[in-house]
This record gives structure tokens, C-alpha cells and sequence, in this order.
């Protein structure tokens, strides 16, 4: 990141670049002829993203042809965006970022890197909350990769730092007092029979089951009675087939869910702070490897009974997550991320140094 930084102050240095102007069209696409495409070519030449050929080898400068379609891909997908190939608004918007945006935007996930425990030693699970990604690492190797969904701008996934305490398959969920007072009785007032019809409980505070005897469900769940509403495990549930528990004060865990399709889409904040895993089962393997009762086919074995089981951690596995909105690849290819949270921007500020009023004669005391 450090050579990342460098590079981006030797583009600011030679000029850096201009925004693009607003286009006329929508969309633009490989096969269209514009005179738009010049300025496109420069653009992505400046960053490295497209190199302009010995010979002219394509028909017209205007066209927009396969090599620079190519291109257009390479820097979706160095912007975290749907590498396509179709410039439309979200490409345009990420084109126009300047250079020196870029600039504070590395010094701003410099000064975060310094601020993780051990980076570099162990065993880590880290998730990059800009980048709906979670990553598994043996010391410096990454050994597995895979999506994830975080929270919402209004319920945001938390950073900090943890160790992973046991990982559960087959779980139960205590569905958090937010959420019950919110959806859930949003839905109970659609929907009487909702509870019943996505296998959830009312427990009292002894863990009992408590009968709703005719009350609405604004009186029971308003919090002026002490219950809780559990949800059995199995299909449906909102936790999957596992989670991953570690120590924090936030309730936040790794799990599960049974709405996957969610992973296909470009942005993936739509939970409500806990992180979900699209491939938990695989994750799962991997923490497990030191233990020999659970291999794949054990682990799918387990999942297949519907029971509970608690698996306690024997190996110390280090649980990060972070908010790094912008990362250099081992080849040296700089990475950004949507600043989610609208997080760097204070950040950066309080990065600027403060310069003393000339005014102000210093003092020396002998």
C-alpha cells in the first residue's frame, strides 16, 4: 500500500487527471461509436488500466472495441463494481474520482492498518466490511476466500478485533429485542399466524413457553413484559446451518442464512450488524482442520441430523473484522472499495497536519 501511495503521487505530480465530462447517453457499450471513447481511453490509459497499442490497430479511435471494453472491466473490477464491461453511472462516478481523493483515501487505510493487533501472525479470519468479503489466513497465506453480507448503513457491521470462541451448527436464534420490536411485530400485525409459520417461540424469562392468550402482540413484545421470541433450527431459520461465535460487546457473529441469493448482487448490506458467510459450510471446514472428527463429510453429516452441536476452538484463530476501503494486491494492483459507511472522510481529516500560526513566535525555555 505504502508503493500504492507512491504511485498515485507520481500520477499526481505529472498532472493527475480531469474529470469526464457528462456524457449524453445512458450506457455505453462494446460495438457503440461515440466521440466520447477518446477521452474514456485516456482516462483508463492513466492509471494503467489501458495501454495504448504500437499500431493503430483498430478501425477508429471512436469505437468502442474489445481491447478497451477489457480495460472498462479491469477497472470495474478494481472499484469493487460489476465488471460488465457497460459504462453506465456507477463506472462514471468512480472514474471521476481525482487523484488526490485517492491519495488521502491510501493514507486514510495506512493509518487503519496500524491499528490491527498481530496482522501478520496466526491463524485470522478477517472480514472487510467495504469489501462484502471475508478471508482466512495462515499467517500471510490466504488459504479461502468468499462473500459475505454486512449491515446496513443504518445497522452497521462494527469493527474490532476478537478470537474465535466455538462454532455451532445447527443453531437456534434469539432474535435480538430490535428486531422483535420491529420486524417481527410489523409482521405479527400482517400475519397472526407468523411466529407459528416460521418455527418461533415466546419463551418467558425462565425460558418457558409463554401463550399469547389472546393478547396483541403490541402488549406482548412492546417490552413491558419479559419474554423472548426463539426460533427453532432448520430450514428457515435465520442463522443456516451454522455460526461463528467470538467474544464482543456488539452481539455479532458470523452465520449462515437462507437467503443466498443476496450474495449475487454488487453492494450486500442488507443485514442488521452480524456478518453473513456464503460458503459457511467450507469456512467451517477449514477452522476445523486441526480436529480430526470433522471433515466435510462429517461436518454435512452433522448438518444433515438437525441437532445442535457446539464445536469448541482448539487452535487460537484471531477474528478481524475491518473497514479498509482500499487494498493493494500481492502483484501491486490497487484496489478501492465504496466508502459504505461515509467513514473516510473524517478520517482524512483528522490525518491533516496542523500547522502552527506564523504569527505565533515559539518559545524556548533554556
Amino acid at each position: 500500500m505504502r508503493q500504492s501511495l507512491m504511485k498515485y503521487y507520481q500520477l499526481k505530480e505529472s498532472g493527475g487527471w480531469d474529470a469526464l465530462p457528462e456524457p449524453a447517453f445512458r450506457k455505453l457499450e462494446e460495438g457503440d461509436k461515440n466521440a466520447w471513447v477518446p477521452l474514456l481511453r485516456m482516462r483508463l490509459s492513466q492509471e494503467g488500466d489501458y495501454e495504448y497499442p504500437d499500431e493503430d490497430f483498430f478501425a477508429e479511435d471512436s469505437v468502442y472495441d474489445e481491447a478497451l471494453a477489457k480495460a472498462v472491466q479491469r477497472f470495474q473490477w478494481r472499484h469493487n463494481l460489476q465488471s460488465d464491461g457497460v459504462v453506465g453511472k456507477s463506472t462514471l462516478e468512480h472514474l471521476n474520482l481525482s487523484v488526490d481523493y485517492k491519495i488521502e483515501c491510501i493514507r486514510a487505510n495506512l493509518e487503519r492498518l496500524r491499528w490491527l493487533r498481530n496482522p501478520q501472525k496466526g491463524k485470522t479470519l478477517m472480514v472487510n466490511i467495504p469489501a462484502f468479503e471475508l478471508y482466512y489466513y495462515d499467517g500471510t497465506e490466504e488459504m479461502f476466500k468468499t462473500r459475505v453480507m454486512v449491515g446496513t448503513a443504518r445497522t452497521r457491521t462494527p469493527v474490532f478485533q476478537s478470537s474465535l470462541t466455538y462454532i455451532e451448527f445447527n443453531p437456534d436464534w434469539t432474535v435480538p429485542v430490535s428486531i422483535m420490536r420491529g420486524d417481527i411485530l410489523s409482521k405479527l400485525r400482517s400475519n397472526p399466524n407468523y411466529l407459528s409459520d416460521n418455527k418461533m417461540q415466546i419463551l418467558d424469562n425462565r425460558g418457558g413457553l409463554w401463550n399469547m392468550d389472546g393478547l396483541a402482540p403490541e402488549e406482548l413484545i412492546s417490552g413491558r413484559r419479559p419474554v423472548t421470541i426463539r426460533q427453532k433450527p432448520g430450514a428457515g431459520n435465520a442463522l443456516g446451518s451454522v455460526k461463528f461465535i467470538f467474544a464482543n460487546n456488539h452481539s455479532v457473529f458470523l452465520h449462515d442464512t437462507p437467503s443466498r441469493y443476496l450474495f449475487e448482487r454488487e453492494s450486500r448490506a442488507f443485514s442488521h450488524g452480524c456478518v453473513r458467510v456464503q460458503q459457511p459450510l467450507k469456512l467451517a471446514e477449514y477452522l476445523l482442520s486441526d480436529q480430526d472428527r470433522w471433515s466435510e463429510a462429517q461436518i454435512h453429516s452433522q448438518v444433515r441430523t438437525g441437532r445442535t452441536q457446539r464445536v469448541i476452538m482448539k487452535d487460537t484463530i484471531h477474528v478481524k473484522l475491518v473497514y479498509l476501503t482500499h487494498t493493494t494486491l500481492a502483484d501491486g494492483t490497487p484496489v478501492f472499495y465504496k466508502d459504505i459507511y461515509s467513514k473516510d472522510k473524517a478520517l482524512i481529516e483528522a490525518l491533516q497536519p496542523v500547522y502552527p500560526d506564523p504569527k505565533v513566535k515559539l518559545q524556548v525555555h533554556l
